[in-house]
C-alpha cells in the first residue's frame, strides 16, 4: 500500500466532506495529530479504525486501501466483503490466541497450587506465581482487545494491578520465609512504582501530543532518566542499610546519561532545520 497517496485521499474526502482535522478526530476517538500523520502519509490508521474511517468518509475499503476512487460497483462489493472478512479473521486470531493462552494459564496454575500444596502443606510461592500469571494474562488481553488507544490502556492497567502483585509478594514472603518480616511495600516498592509510572507516563504522552521528532524524543528519555535515576536512589538510600547513592558508578551513568541527552537534541535541531531547509526550495 502506498501510505502517501492514502493519506493524500483520505485529505481530499476529508476536505469533500467539509470536515477538519479535529472533527475527524473526534468522530473516530483519535487525536488530530493522527490525523495529521495519516494525511501526510507517515503513517496508516489502526485496523480497527478502517471501517469507521470509511464510513465517516463515504468511501469503501477498497477505495481506501487504493488510495483512489474506484467505479465499479460490482467490484467494490466483492473487494469489501473480502476486506471486512480478513479484518474479522484477525479479530477472531486474537480471540483464538487468548483462549488458547488462557487455557494454558488456568493449567498452569492449578498444576502450580497443587506442587506447592503438596510440598508445603499450605499455600507459599504458588500465590506469587499465580498472581504473576493473572497480572501478564490481563495485560495481554486488554492489549489485544482494545480496539483504540491500545496503548494507553495497557499501561494503564499495569499501573494499577502492579500495586496488589507486589502487596502479594511482600506478604507471601514475609509470611512464609523471613524470621523478621520486612516491610518494604510501603517504604520502597509505592514510590519507586511512582516515580517509574511518571518516568513511562510523561514520555507515553510527549510522544502521542509533542510535535518533536525521535531524536528530540530520545533526548527528553535520556535527561529524565538522570531524575529517574537520582529519585530512585533518594528513596534506597534512607532504607537500604549501608546505601550511598551519590558514588562513582552513578556519577558516570548520570553524566554518561546527559550526554546523550545533549547528542539527541543536537541530532534532533541538526534534522529539523535540514527538513524546514528543504521544505523552503
Amino acid at each position: 500500500m502506498n501510505q502517501e497517496k492514502i493519506g493524500k485521499f483520505i485529505a481530499n474526502c476529508r476536505k469533500n466532506k467539509n470536515f477538519t482535522q479535529e472533527q475527524l478526530a473526534y468522530k473516530l476517538g483519535v487525536t488530530d495529530k493522527s490525523v495529521s500523520k495519516w494525511e501526510r502519509g507517515k503513517s496508516l490508521p489502526d485496523i480497527s479504525l478502517f471501517e469507521q474511517l470509511c464510513k465517516e468518509l463515504g468511501i469503501t475499503l477498497n477505495e481506501l486501501f487504493a488510495g483512489e476512487y474506484i467505479l465499479d460497483d460490482e467490484m467494490k462489493m466483492k473487494t469489501d466483503r473480502n476486506l471486512r472478512i480478513s479484518m474479522h479473521f484477525n479479530q477472531f486470531n486474537k480471540e483464538r490466541i487468548l483462549l488458547f493462552f488462557g487455557l494454558f494459564c488456568l493449567i498452569s496454575m492449578f498444576v502450580c497450587t497443587i506442587v506447592d500444596f503438596v510440598l508445603m502443606n499450605s499455600l507459599t510461592w504458588s500465590m506469587i506465581v499465580n498472581g504473576s500469571i493473572v497480572f501478564v494474562y490481563s495485560c495481554l488481553s486488554i492489549s489485544l482487545r482494545a480496539q483504540r488507544n491500545k496503548l494507553f490502556k495497557t499501561l494503564l492497567l499495569i499501573n494499577i494491578l502492579i500495586f496488589p502483585l507486589l502487596f502479594l509478594i511482600e506478604y507471601v514472603v514475609n509470611c512464609n520465609y523471613l524470621s523478621s518480616p520486612i516491610n518494604w511495600f510501603i517504604p520502597i516498592a509505592v514510590p519507586i512504582v511512582i516515580i517509574w509510572s511518571v518516568f513511562i507516563w510523561v514520555l507515553f504522552l510527549i510522544k502521542k501530543y509533542a510535535k518533536i521528532n525521535i531524536w528530540n524524543w530520545f533526548g527528553i528519555l535520556f535527561l529524565l532518566s538522570i531524575f529517574l535515576n537520582v529519585g530512585m536512589n533518594i528513596i534506597l538510600e534512607p532504607t537500604v542499610a549501608e546505601y550511598r547513592w551519590l558514588d562513582v558508578d552513578n556519577i558516570i551513568n548520570i553524566t554518561a546519561s546527559l550526554l546523550c541527552a545533549i547528542g539527541c537534541f543536537y541530532i534532533g535541531i541538526f534534522k529539523a532545520k535540514v527538513q524546514i531547509h528543504f521544505k523552503r526550495r
